[in-house]
């Protein structure tokens, strides 16, 4: 998820770490950064006695971060702002910064001396704390930051990330198409009148029973390699198995089939604790109205719909009628893809995308 927030400039307090060990940033005997927010972090292991400067960053929000000089030994704290800070923010964290070094360096914040460098004004970068940080960083290391651009923005977030094409492989492509997947359908479709097909998307079809959502979001778990609802790997209590097993393949559909009531189980049981804990009737967020339940009723008929208590293989998947070839379960057992693609995401930390036709 750090990956994902540095590459869509949504950087947080939480991440800089996480840059910090990418850039291989590190504190040394006479420089160290230091990070504020509700207050600035103590940093372990320093010679405050050595330090010639600090630099602190302080957020106030997304679009609006201070960055704080310190050379001790001139006793001057350059302050450079970033987006629309206001100068009693700016006044109001140089006193928190004068009573942290007081109890570090008292001889020096007794003489701190401030003076104002410069506001980089917000359009200048989409992410500003990815900026400040950027900028102490130029600071920490005596570079020219006064030649920050995009261009070497994007170096940076280059660096933060590089590695991460091999996290994608090892994520991602692991699902391979065999005659183990009884729900795939193998003729070709023209279901998105090739539109998915020229921006790149695979396309891969699964039967219009009823069940199409559980069979898709197996596949999306198959693709992470993550087998838990692979009837191969688990026996229908959801037991994990020492090794691969054999199935028949008159056997095959059916099990598929159990394990999708697993999933539907499970979902179902986040969807109840998700409503119960984290979406509390009446403490919903903004966004929820547009596809979370708003009632108690809805949300009883969320649940029910991912999972009815009591129903078994026989309400999923029911035996054709006589003069029917093609069977569906019962239409309030269909998936409702916003509300169940939220649950799954949640359950499983993985990213679903759901698209329109």
């Amino acid at each position: 998820m750090r990956t994902i927030r540095v590459c869509e400039d949504d950087v947080q307090v939480k991440d800089l770490d996480f840059l910090s060990e990418r850039l291989r940033v590190t504190s040394t005997t006479t420089s160290t950064i230091i990070l504020g927010g509700n207050d600035f972090a103590e940093v372990e292991g320093l010679d405050w006695n050595q330090l010639l400067q600090v630099v602190f960053i302080h957020p106030f929000s997304k679009t609006k971060v201070a960055v704080y000089f310190v050379t001790t030994r001139s006793r001057l704290v350059d302050v450079f702002a970033i987006g629309p800070c206001e100068h009693e923010q700016l006044h109001a964290i140089g006193t928190e910064i004068m009573i942290y070094l007081g109890r570090v360096l008292p001889d020096v914040a007794l003489n701190l001396s401030f003076q104002f460098r410069f506001q980089i004004p917000a359009y200048f970068a989409e992410d500003k704390l990815f900026l400040a940080y950027i900028l102490a960083v130029q600071l920490h290391q005596h570079e020219k930051y006064l030649n920050i651009d995009s261009q070497k923005l994007s170096l940076y977030k280059w660096k933060s990330v590089e590695g991460f094409h091999s996290t994608h492989d090892n994520w991602f492509g692991k699902l391979s198409l065999d005659s183990g997947y009884s729900f795939v359908v193998k003729v070709p479709n023209n279901d998105d009148d090739g539109k998915l097909k020229a921006l790149g998307w695979a396309i891969v079809d699964v039967p219009g029973d009823g069940n199409c959502g559980p069979y898709v979001l197996i596949l999306g778990l198959e693709n992470y390699n993550r087998t838990m609802y692979n009837p191969f790997y688990n026996n229908e209590q959801g037991e994990q198995l020492p090794e691969k097993r054999d199935i028949d393949e008159g056997d095959l559909e059916v099990e598929w089939q159990k394990q999708t009531i697993r999933l539907r189980m499970a979902l179902r049981r986040h969807s109840v604790n998700l409503l119960k804990t984290k979406y509390k009737l009446g403490q919903e967020p903004t966004w929820w109205w547009k596809i979370g339940p708003m009632t108690m009723e809805d949300r009883t008929a969320n649940n029910d719909n991912i999972y009815m208590r009591g129903y078994h293989l026989q309400h999923y998947f029911p035996q054709p009628k006589p003069g029917e070839d093609d069977p569906k379960c019962d239409e309030a057992l269909m998936m409702m893809p916003h509300w169940w693609c939220l649950v799954f995401a949640s359950l499983f930390q993985m990213r679903v995308v759901v698209i329109h036709a």
